[in-house]
């Protein structure tokens, strides 16, 4: 008998890389929005055809195509390293953007242009946007907020818990712990 499938929702905010590679690797469906997702969601939205996720890629020779047709090689690595979370991209470099006619447009950077990608990343993200918009998806984005968001107005309008009086990650995460637990205590009487 095959393993359930979990589901998981979440704000944005935390669609990190690592995020969703981890619910991956446990085959936990994601329906966690990337940050750009909204965005990407209205009428009026056109997409930057200069931007790095436009680009055409050829897997088969590890480049992309600019938009004037130039081809941008693999140039190396770089790894970027938030808030404790290290990720590890792809640079690639384009030839004879001195003389493009669509230079101004496409970048402001001295000399060719170089684009970093996420190569372990994007693809999930892409998985993640693909599921949000199934009807499966839609259902999970609309109950979302009315499920999460109101313990948050909750806590900070009805309990007054503007800002944490404590300082440092383990006397926050306390803190937190005790306006929880208050909070549940007072579901759980009512």
């Amino acid at each position: 008998m095959p393993s359930p499938i979990l589901i998981t929702s979440a704000a944005s905010g935390r669609c990190a890389e690592q995020n969703y590679q981890y619910l991956d690797k446990h085959g936990i469906e994601a329906y966690i929005k990337p940050t750009d997702f909204d965005r990407k969601q209205k009428r009026n939205y056109q997409p930057d055809p200069f931007a790095a996720d436009q680009l055409e890629y050829n897997a088969a020779k590890d480049q992309y195509s600019c938009p004037s047709g130039n081809t941008m090689k693999y140039a190396g690595q770089q790894i970027r390293k938030r808030n404790g979370v290290v990720k590890t991209y792809s640079l690639y470099k384009a030839g004879g953007c001195r003389n493009c006619p669509l230079r101004e447009a496409c970048h402001g950077q001295k000399g060719n242009r170089l684009v970093a990608v996420n190569h372990k990343g994007n693809p999930l993200k892409q998985q993640a946007t693909n599921r949000l918009k199934t009807e499966k998806g839609i259902y999970y984005r609309k109950k979302r907020p009315a499920d999460v968001e109101p313990v948050f107005g909750n806590i900070k309008h009805n309990k007054n818990f503007k800002r944490f009086l404590l300082k440092g990650i383990d006397k926050t995460e306390i803190e937190c712990g005790w306006i929880w637990i208050a909070h549940n205590l007072k579901k759980m009487a009512a």
